[in-house]
């Protein structure tokens, strides 16, 4: 059994993140954003993915007081994809935020997205939208995704989740 630990983002870890943000976004975040986040928005909430002690990916959201989860970035290495990664930080912050009562996830993701959008389609969100322009990089437009949590399922109750491979 492999064990993918799920720990709060420190400052420690931004380099690591920025790494993987650079190589995952045409338009990587500023080291500066990830500093705020983690450190000054108190909505804020980020998580690494750590396996053997390196982060392979990390997401971030900000819960919001209408009962609202965006969630802002998420990412995995590329070398660590297709391993379920992503499936896990997105159930482990289902579980968070049904533990600070929140009814909705919502985010957006480059309509050339593909593999992210059927990851997300496959998690149950459905798409509510179009953002044009939304990238500044290129002007391309954002889909916009909800997922409504319902009042039952598994909700993560450890710091690890099992993945397989």
């Amino acid at each position: 059994m492999i064990f993918l630990l799920i720990e709060p983002m420190s400052t420690s870890d931004i380099s690591r993140v920025m790494e993987i943000e650079k190589v995952c976004f045409p338009w990587a975040w500023p080291v500066e954003i990830f500093y705020q986040e983690i450190v000054g928005n108190r909505l804020a909430y980020y998580y690494v993915a750590r396996l053997d002690d390196e982060i392979q990916g990390y997401i971030g959201a900000w819960i919001l007081r209408s009962g609202e989860v965006h969630i802002t970035n998420l990412a995995v290495h590329p070398h660590y994809r297709r391993k379920g990664i992503a499936r896990c930080l997105l159930k482990f912050l289902y579980g968070l935020a049904r533990q600070k009562e929140c009814h909705t996830i919502t985010l957006e993701v480059r309509r050339s997205n593909h593999i992210a959008i059927e990851l997300y389609r496959q998690e149950g969100f459905q798409e509510t939208g179009i953002k044009p322009g939304y990238y500044r990089d290129s002007g391309e437009d954002a889909v916009v995704m909800r997922l409504k949590l319902d009042e039952g399922g598994d909700i993560p109750g450890q710091e690890e989740l099992y993945f397989g491979h």
